[in-house]
């Protein structure tokens, strides 16, 4: 414990970027350390995209371990001062600086400040199963109570109470966190919808061509991991694929996937967490908005097309660094695909040159996602580091 605390101080001192690994979790936070306590450290963390994701405390039961430099951490600071140097928009303004100090537990402290300022947080505790959201509405020194703000079910209306003996991370002031506020001050007026959920019997081409039309936001579950979907609106589909325009977790434009229909396990047509995103959307448009401005929202693609095998080729031809996920592989593949032919193609891994490729056939592939904010910044890092 002492050498991880020495650790953080010294990251803090010299202003290093570093990542922060926990404990029975693949999740991590990357970013600047700025406050180090007793009992857990404050960093202000950056998404991968490179933006300002606001701020975690981070309790040391929660720590596994920490990463200064490295290959990771070199792509984060690329991605970084990239996302600068594009005037990339973090969040509509500054949040504001609450104060810490090292007369009391900084768990506390955070708590603290957060209840002043009613905007809601993310916390993740020892003794609760998933993460919640809520507003902080009293703390002791022992533990604080949380109004919980559900957006995947607006029925979720608890009080609990989280001890500080049992907290890992707290998170706050980032932008989605800053959105689930100002939905959290329309808290009354939020009704419940029933989930509306179209199983694939065959029937998806009817189901997405109705979406289209109707120009309505779904989310697509797939067949792979059905703990992972798609949530976007319909720009183009057929009988073989459907092309989706994503909404990201903070309502903004999260570029595009092509999936196979086949490999769709549902279609959710209605839901809270649908009426979550189109609040978030709805709130960046009215407030003009718009964190990554470069990114190409108005693509247009024709269905009567080959739209893969237009896209992977398009991808050979300009460097395309996409998402990619097949029926030979469980996890998704991230590259770019080189010697391509009317039925498959050899994927490159992104940022190994020297990696061995993989072959795929069109008919293998189940998703294929592009033209996001992560895709943008790879395909820089690449043009950046083949000019070396």
């Amino acid at each position: 414990m002492n050498t991880l605390i020495q650790n953080l101080r010294s990251a803090k001192q010299q202003h290093l970027l570093i990542n922060i690994y926990q404990r029975d979790s693949e999740d991590f936070y990357t970013g600047y350390v700025q406050m180090v306590g007793d009992d857990g450290v404050v960093v202000a963390t950056y998404n991968d995209a490179g933006l300002a994701d606001g701020a975690a405390l981070i309790t040391y039961d929660a720590v596994d371990s920490i990463e200064i430099g490295g290959p990771d951490i070199d792509s984060m600071e690329f991605r970084i001062a990239a996302a600068t140097k594009e005037d990339f928009k973090a969040l509509p303004a500054e949040p504001l600086a609450l104060p810490l100090n090292n007369e009391s537990p900084i768990a506390y402290q955070v708590a603290e400040n957060m209840r002043r300022t009613g905007q809601v947080v993310m916390v993740i505790a020892f003794d609760i199963e998933n993460y919640l959201e809520g507003q902080i509405t009293e703390v002791t020194t022992e533990h604080f109570t949380m109004d919980v703000i559900n957006k995947f079910n607006y029925t979720d209306v608890r009080s609990i109470q989280v001890d500080f003996a049992n907290l890992g991370v707290l998170e706050y002031d980032g932008y989605d966190l800053f959105l689930a506020s100002a939905m959290a001050a329309k808290r009354d007026s939020l009704r419940h919808v029933t989930t509306v959920r179209h199983l694939n019997t065959g029937n998806m081409a009817e189901v997405l061509s109705d979406a289209r039309d109707e120009e309505s936001l779904i989310a697509i579950v797939g067949r792979q991991s059905m703990d992972q979907f798609y949530v976007g609106r319909v720009v183009a589909v057929n009988e073989t694929f459907v092309v989706l325009s994503l909404v990201d977790m903070g309502g903004q434009f999260g570029g595009y996937t092509l999936l196979r229909l086949r490999g769709i396990h549902s279609v959710i047509v209605a839901s809270d967490y649908l009426q979550s995103m189109m609040m978030y959307e709805t709130w960046g448009q009215t407030h003009n908005f718009v964190q990554v401005p470069k990114l190409n929202h108005e693509r247009v693609f024709d269905a009567s097309d080959d739209l893969l095998g237009n896209l992977i080729g398009e991808g050979e031809v300009f460097g395309r660094v996409f998402r990619l996920r097949t029926a030979m592989t469980k996890e998704t593949l991230i590259g770019t695909p080189t010697n391509v032919t009317s039925d498959g193609f050899d994927w490159l891994p992104f940022g190994d040159p020297q990696a061995e490729t993989q072959h795929f056939k069109m008919v293998q592939v189940l998703a294929l996602s592009f033209g996001s904010v992560y895709s943008y910044l790879q395909e820089q890092w690449v043009q950046d580091n083949s000019e070396e």
